[in-house]
């Protein structure tokens, strides 16, 4: 998959773009503030509907217009299809995809899979479970479409049942709320499940080349113990008391978590700084080649500030790998040097950004 052209109005501190990308590997410098990580986030936006960087897009409208337009043309498979994106100040989300306009979020999503890299990206391994929840269900959506509705329908239940609880509600209501809550539950658990059963295999075979000498041991927990054949059921049944006393539902999906250890021990404790950077970049690159064996679709790469997380030996493992399997890559940065290093003899496009506006630094073809 390949982004042949963007275009972008009204986006935080862009001016307007027409932006004609290199099939493969698209270098962006300029100084901080400048306008790089915009466009990143405009590509975002036109693969998952949101930024990276706020969950509204409310904000990213720039604040002397009343609009954002985002329009890409996307290359697949020889077959050239086009995306957009609208957002009018305080109106609803226009999304269009493949001539058709008004698609819903979840069918938009499908479209162009994105994978991208930034400072925040290592907080997968050393923050809470929410972030680790948030990767993994990206990766299952991505092949399991349907996923979205299920996991809407679970969130509905959760805050039904979270409320019938905080009003003290009978057990016999709770009972009756937690039929087909249990039911999206245990659905959303198999998917994970399945999903990471695929997926750790190839983690690990990326991350042996990234740290070879690591030996690292992973735990998927569901959220509830699986104890006994009653299944999430059970449990709930068993938690009924602690979720009354807490009036909320304590057990389930949403507290799922995704654990990593080094001989026993949470690998961010054991992990230096620069090896957790590997780890990360490992996790996000494995989803990719996931998506890759499941759907023939290679994701495109953005990738913000590396070069301030990591050195140039390290730079170079993530950069060659990529380039290998033939992904196209967005990479922002302040510096230019380690870049034009790095990419010497690798097809590319350096370009330049300053004062929000784009232009071709140097083409090696």
């Amino acid at each position: 998959m390949r982004l042949q052209r963007l275009r972008a109005e009204g986006f935080r501190n862009l001016e307007d773009i027409n932006f004609k990308p290199h099939p493969s590997c698209n270098i962006i410098v300029g100084a901080n503030g400048s306008g790089k990580t915009s466009l990143l986030e405009a590509i975002h936006v036109l693969s998952l509907g949101r930024s990276f960087r706020t969950r509204e897009l409310q904000p990213v409208i720039n604040h002397q217009k009343t609009r954002l337009v985002c329009y890409a043309e996307v290359v697949e498979k020889d077959k050239l299809f086009p995306l957009g994106v609208e957002k009018r100040t305080a109106e609803t989300l226009i999304l269009q995809a493949k001539g058709e306009i008004g698609v819903k979020l979840s069918d938009f999503i499908a479209n162009m899979p994105v994978q991208i890299i930034t400072p925040d990206s290592f907080d997968l391994l050393t923050t809470g479970p929410e972030i680790r929840r948030r990767f993994i269900d990206l990766g299952v959506f991505h092949v399991e479409h349907s996923f979205v509705g299920l996991s809407m329908r679970f969130k509905k239940s959760l805050k039904q049942r979270n409320a019938a609880l905080k009003q003290q509600a009978s057990p016999q209501i709770i009972k009756a709320l937690d039929e087909g809550f249990v039911l999206s539950a245990e659905a959303i658990s198999t998917m994970r499940q399945h999903y990471l059963n695929e997926y750790i295999p190839i983690f690990y075979d990326i991350l042996a080349i990234f740290l070879p000498n690591l030996c690292i041991q992973y735990e998927y927990v569901p959220g509830w113990a699986h104890k006994g054949n009653g299944g999430y059921g059970e449990a709930l049944q068993k938690a009924l008391e602690q979720d009354y006393r807490y009036r909320s539902t304590s057990v389930g999906p949403h507290r799922a978590d995704l654990k990593f250890t080094v001989e026993g021990f949470p690998a961010q404790h054991i992990l230096s700084r620069g090896q957790q950077k590997l780890f990360v970049s490992a996790l996000i690159l494995a989803q990719s080649v996931y998506l890759s064996r499941q759907s023939s679709i290679k994701s495109i790469f953005l990738i913000d500030d590396l070069a301030s997380e990591l050195d140039k030996y390290n730079l170079s493992l993530i950069l060659n790998w990529l380039l290998e399997r033939e992904h196209q890559v967005f990479i922002t940065s302040v510096e230019e040097d380690i870049w034009s290093e790095l990419c010497d003899g690798a097809a590319h496009e350096m370009f330049h950004v300053k004062h929000g506006r784009v232009a071709i630094r140097s083409l090696v073809k």
